[in-house]
Formats: structure tokens, sequence, C-alpha cells
């Protein structure tokens, strides 16, 4: 009976872009660091890090991404859909 058919198509839309002109600490975050030093303990580092993370967002990208998968039981059902699609007809579910 042919083998299976997998259609994927992705559209992605960015609808804008931020970025920090400049890196503000917190208040907190600058005092733990004025306080933090070699001599620190494992624990501290550790409060630190649960406390205020890793990491910091320096910029981001909104937007969104859609992403289609159709699979057919075959490559003539796919064709004949297709044939259909470009042609205006009513398209309907093959199974």
């Amino acid at each position: 009976m042919g083998y299976p058919m997998v259609q994927q198509w992705r559209v992605r839309s960015n609808l804008y872009k931020v970025k920090l002109s400049a890196i503000t600490l917190s208040t907190g975050f600058s005092k733990v660091l004025k306080v933090l030093n070699v001599e620190s303990s494992r624990e501290e580092l550790l409060a630190l890090i649960q406390q205020h993370g890793t990491h910091y967002i320096a910029e981001a990208l909104y937007g969104s991404e859609l992403t289609c998968t159709i699979y057919f039981p075959s490559k003539k059902v796919q064709q004949q859909l297709w044939l259909q699609y470009q042609k205006g007809q009513p398209v309907e579910a093959v199974i």
C-alpha cells in the first residue's frame, strides 16, 4: 500500500528585540557581592546562587513560532491532496 509520508513546515514571527543598554544590579545583590571574598564559605556562595541565580538576561527576542507536521498514509494520498489544494477544492480527511 505504499509508505508513510510526512510533511513539516514552520513559521516564525519576530515581533521585536530588546537589549539592556546597561547592567543594573539590585541593591541586595550588590551588598552580598561586597561581603563575599576569597575566604567566603561554600554555603555563603550557594546561598548567593540560590537567592540570585547564576545568569541574567541581557537581550530577548519576542515573537512566536508555529510548526505543523502532517502524516500521510502514502505518497499517492499526499499528491492527491496537494492537487486538490492547488485546484481550490475542499480537502477531505483521508483515514
